[in-house]
């Protein structure tokens, strides 16, 4: 395969069994870098110009512990946003390309330090067919919401032309303006898709059936039977043919099939397509082959990977079928096509076998990106759209922290972060439970997370709110959840109309108890976690943007969307280092050394002889030196966390990577028993 060069010729190289660079300079990469004032245009509400000193090359990222780390073994903190697939904006009704939206989402009142970029399967698809045009009647399998694609619907020809002519681009403008670039595989789409667009009635019955509704999807050629008549192919479950019977004996599974009056729960990964044969698992087979190939030598080290951005079902609850929503058909419950919340997430018995069924089938895409780019870091997903990150603190790929381990996995897949993508659903919360978790343990990155008032024009549930709930987490904000902007009032509604108001999730029961709510700035401020707001776009949701934008790309205002409120969080957490002060913090767009504020402390602590580092993370969880993290190690710092010894090594006990030691790193270790 064809391997990707710099621009200036310099070929990308990949040494097999590659270790981090070692380090370099790192005032000559603060240097390189230059200085980029803190965010000015708070409450201006449009974006303004670009501006950035290119770089040669951004540090390696790893992963040390719940960290993730520089070439230096520094933490780093990221901040990000995700924008959407690099094809859809070359349509001409797009206004900007994705070089434009890149640079202006690392511009002086943006500083992020990564960008997430979904590369979607029907984008790919249509790579080839499309060419250069920006014709927006040209080939394209399905137009910008109306989709899936069928796995297995394009080849490594597709998928070649769509990364040169829309990532290699982006690659390297991300390189020049000092940012790290997330490419992300990303599918999405449930079972019950069709089913699901069906009972959206919200526009009229008629819509779906009109002129505007096909110049607004036009559909490809389905290829399944009892096709309901909407665009696109139905979504795909994210297990494999060989993981059906395992799925079916989790319990919950087992009453399931057992119970007279329940539906029985659909298994098949792909509808029967080509006999059962692996479809979703050649898909990212290839895809991962070719992308890892391709951007994984050390001239691209600032390319990360997101392995699976949103596998959907199978999961505890019920994850519906290809003409049924889930819970559609129950007995107790007549509302059809209501979206019923997941069962809980921490349930061992039920919740944990998913987790751990996934880890399995994503092993040999994992396997596929070591191979090809040894270890460079890559987020990894987890079913119900990457909610269940919750047993990364029990499981993981290599064993992070005291956690299990999964065998089989290749050498070079030792820098992994695991991916969390929390919007509004009540059922994810308290976040301290379900993702601060595993942060204690494992890095968490938020590849997700954003609200928009009135669940956007579809009304999605787990989209709705406001600034003011979701992002602040006022208290006295919470009852406005329940109506937000843009619904109809459930009292002015017949009850064929709130029944058809339930089919769209947007009943308005499930406000979260103000006991387990907190916004997600208290979040994002108290557990180690990455967080990447989405989206930078005016068209997906939930949208930073005005819809239609003008030529500024107008904020949404504050109360509606996290457009203003983000640039606030990164103005108060992601600025720089400010003249006379520490000059180890990062220089980096939205980089902050948080943990270790004396950057000069490298090599072996001074500490008491007995405390060790068993899994050697660099931090000391061995207090009582008997070679094991047990209960004296407790209890040592439970009585001694405010010490001397403690207080002046805090970098060295920080289980919980908030930059200092309390409480709340006495149950960290305490977990780790």
């Amino acid at each position: 395969m064809t391997r990707r060069t710099h621009s200036d010729g310099r070929a990308a190289s990949n040494d097999g069994d590659r270790s981090p660079r070692s380090a370099v300079d790192r005032r000559a990469i603060l240097k390189s870098v230059g200085a980029l004032a803190a965010s000015g245009g708070l409450g201006i509400g449009t974006l303004g110009a670009a501006s950035a000193t290119p770089v040669e090359s951004l540090d390696f990222l790893q992963t040390r512990g719940n960290q993730i780390v520089d070439e230096s073994g520094y933490p780093v903190q990221l901040h990000g946003a995700t924008t959407v697939d690099p094809l859809v904006t070359r349509r001409s009704f797009r206004h900007r390309s994705i070089e434009d939206i890149l640079a202006l989402a690392t511009s002086d009142e943006w500083p992020h330090s990564v960008v997430r970029v979904p590369c979607t399967p029907q984008a790919i698809g249509a790579a080839t067919a499309r060419g250069d045009t920006r014709d927006d009647e040209t080939y394209m399998p399905h137009d910008v919401y109306w989709g899936p694609i069928r796995p297995g619907a394009f080849d490594e020809a597709d998928l070649t032309t769509y990364l040169e002519k829309h990532v290699d681009p982006i690659v390297e403008v991300a390189r020049e303006r000092g940012a790290y670039l997330m490419l992300d595989y990303h599918r999405e789409y449930p079972a019950f898709f069709q089913r699901r667009y069906e009972r959206k009635r919200h526009k009229g019955l008629e819509y779906w059936t009109t002129p505007q509704f096909e110049y607004d999807a036009p559909c490809g050629n389905e290829t399944f039977p009892n096709d309901l008549g909407m665009c696109g192919e139905r979504g795909v479950l994210w297990h494999g043919p060989d993981q059906i019977a395992d799925v079916e004996t989790v319990p919950h599974n087992q009453a399931r099939l057992n119970d007279p009056d329940s539906p029985d729960p659909w298994f098949d990964p792909w509808c029967g397509a080509q006999g059962g044969k692996d479809l979703l698992g050649e898909e990212l087979l290839l895809f991962w082959k070719t992308v890892a190939d391709r951007y994984g030598g050390d001239a691209d080290q600032h390319v990360l990977f997101d392995l699976f951005s949103s596998p959907t079902g199978p999961y505890y609850g019920d994850w519906g079928a290809p003409l049924r929503t889930p819970r559609e058909g129950r007995p107790d419950d007549n509302r059809a096509g209501r979206a019923m919340g997941p069962e809980p997430i921490d349930d061992a018995e039920n919740g944990r076998p998913y987790w751990g069924l996934f880890l399995e089938r994503a092993k040999p895409w994992l396997n596929v990106v070591a191979e090809h780019a040894p270890h460079r870091l890559v987020t990894v997903g987890s079913p119900r759209w990457s909610q269940w990150t919750y047993w990364a603190s029990e499981l993981t790929v290599n064993g992070a922290n005291g956690t299990a381990s999964l065998t089989g996995v290749d050498s070079g897949a030792t820098n992994v972060a695991y991916a969390a993508q929390i919007h509004t659903q009540s059922s994810l919360r308290p976040l301290s439970k379900y993702f601060g978790t595993p942060a204690r343990r494992v890095p968490v990155v938020v590849t997700a997370f954003g609200w928009e008032s009135g669940g956007s024009n579809l009304w999605f549930q787990y989209l709705a709110g406001t600034t003011g709930v979701w992002g602040e987490g006022d208290p006295t904000a919470i009852e406005q959840w329940g109506d937000p902007a843009g619904r109809p009032l459930s009292h002015e509604l017949s009850a064929d109309e709130q029944d058809q108001l339930n089919r769209f999730g947007m009943d308005g029961d499930t406000n979260p108890s103000s006991e387990a709510f907190v916004g997600f700035r208290t979040f994002f401020e108290n557990y180690p976690v990455h967080p990447i707001v989405e989206r930078f776009d005016w068209d997906y949701s939930p949208q930073l943007f005005e819809d239609p934008p003008d030529s500024e790309w107008q904020l949404r205002a504050r109360a509606d969307a996290p457009g203003l409120w983000w640039q606030e969080y990164l103005d108060d957490h992601a600025a720089n280092a400010p003249p006379g002060e520490d000059p180890c913090k990062r220089e980096i767009p939205g980089l902050i050394d948080r943990v270790f504020p004396d950057c000069t402390t490298t090599g072996t602590p001074t500490l008491p002889d007995q405390m060790t580092d068993p899994d050697g993370d660099g931090l000391y969880e061995d207090l009582s030196g008997n070679g094991k993290i047990d209960f004296p190690d407790v209890n040592y710092l439970f009585q001694n966390a405010q010490s001397d010894t403690i207080q002046e090594n805090v970098q060295y006990f920080d289980f919980t990577g908030d930059g200092r030691v309390d409480p709340q790193d006495v149950l960290a270790l305490f977990e780790q028993v």
